[in-house]
């Protein structure tokens, strides 16, 4: 979840520990 999460949406671990999640699953 996170290698995808930061590259999904460009953030870091830091910030997809939560509010990335599903950000990041949408795009």
């Amino acid at each position: 979840m996170r290698e995808r999460d930061g590259g999904a949406t460009g953030h870091r671990s830091s910030t997809d520990d939560t509010p990335l999640p599903m950000i990041s699953t949408v795009p």
